[in-house]
């Protein structure tokens, strides 16, 4: 997805202070996922919930951030947002709540 595209449904984006900490908490994400991958001899479970506590953070500190910047209708589109982008990727390590328990 583009920032265009991006800014298209979420205007509000378009600041540069939410920029950079959506940016860093992009990064964040991707480097935990590009560990988790790579890690050698994974405990399927132990995969999983590590896969599904590195999605969950990233949507609560993009809420954070969207949060202080935008209005709570913003941070509900981007909520819709984000589960129409992984749903399939959250279904398919069975994440839900008990994984931020774990």
């Amino acid at each position: 997805m583009t920032a265009a595209e991006i800014l298209n449904f979420l205007p509000c984006a378009n600041n540069y202070d939410i920029q950079v900490k959506m940016f860093e908490t992009y990064i964040k994400f991707v480097s935990a996922i590009w560990i988790i991958v790579n890690w050698p001899d994974p405990v399927e479970d132990a995969y999983n919930t590590m896969i599904c506590r590195a999605f969950f953070e990233f949507k609560s500190e993009t809420d954070e951030s969207i949060g202080e910047h935008c209005s709570a209708e913003d941070v509900t589109t981007f909520g819709e947002f984000y589960s129409a982008m992984t749903s399939k990727m959250l279904s398919k390590h069975s994440c839900d709540e008990d994984h931020l328990n774990h």
